[in-house]
């Protein structure tokens, strides 16, 4: 990014308590708004923002609700029963509080705390 090749530092920390300001050019989030409510994903879109330069990028993923969940589904190109496999395997075989959104939430939420979107990219299915 912005001419420094090949400068990777990989860094684990608490998300939601990430202690800088304006460090970080880029943050990869892949899987923890799963497990979160609406509430605390907000908090979590905030440490990033809150450690991200200027023009910084976050890259992150959700989930979107199965065809079963909710009349608004935005799934497409997908056959019922691999629909059924996947509502099956995040609700009876393993089981959890996973969190579900559509896009418009996680859009809202992220222009809530400052956040400009430059593009939500989706799997062929949508999910």
């Amino acid at each position: 990014l912005h001419g420094k090749e090949n400068v990777t530092t990989l860094i684990q920390k608490d998300a939601w308590c990430l202690d800088v300001v304006e460090e970080y050019e880029f943050i990869v989030s892949n899987g923890l708004n799963v497990y979160v409510t609406n509430g605390e994903l907000s908090n979590l879109w905030r440490s990033f923002y809150v450690a991200l330069r200027y023009e910084g990028i976050l890259i992150t993923s959700f989930i979107t609700p199965t065809p079963f969940m909710s009349k608004d589904c935005d799934w497409k190109n997908f056959e019922l029963e691999d629909a059924k496999i996947f509502h099956a395997l995040f609700t009876d075989i393993v089981p959890g509080n996973w969190y579900y959104y559509v896009e418009e939430d996680v859009r809202n939420q992220l222009e809530n705390v400052g956040f400009k979107i430059i593009e939500i990219v989706y799997d062929p299915m949508h999910i």
